[in-house]
């Protein structure tokens, strides 16, 4: 997953360079920016959220994929948006550590992450928790 290497675009050229010459290279990876949370909290929840997309070396690499393919002459591009949407139990699996850490460093009040944990869990509790984001499947051709 290029969201977390050091150096996405040194590993999208090597991935490139791999490739022969009409062959097919697909990437499939995640935009963290595009995270949507039915929370009434909204300020909470853009902190919360856009310091995870941060956490990440490359949290909007979904949205440069496609500069990627194009910058590395890759041709027939195509782009296909996957809405993922998780439920209660997997959401603190993948945001638990990262509250608390926005806790510790002061990111976010552990008032306010209380208050927007209880209402997420109340909320999928009552059958009304939403939460998703976009991961973007990207493809083309090496001319």
């Amino acid at each position: 997953m290029l969201m977390r290497v050091p150096d996405a675009d040194r590993a999208f050229a090597e991935m490139v360079r791999v490739t022969q010459q009409g062959g097919r290279l697909s990437v499939f990876d995640f935009d963290w920016e595009t995270q949507i949370v039915d929370s009434p909290y909204k300020e909470t929840t853009r902190l919360i959220t856009r310091s995870f997309c941060d956490s990440f070396k490359n949290g909007w690499i979904g949205r440069r994929l496609p500069r990627l393919f194009n910058q590395h002459g890759m041709t027939d591009i195509s782009v296909t948006p996957q809405t993922i949407i998780i439920g209660y139990p997997f959401l603190e699996l993948l945001l638990g550590g990262h509250v608390t850490r926005a806790q510790q460093t002061g990111v976010v009040s552990a008032n306010d992450a209380e208050r927007w944990w209880t209402h997420l869990r109340e909320a999928h509790d009552a059958g009304n928790f939403f939460y998703a984001f976009t991961a973007l499947i990207v493809a083309g051709t090496k001319g």
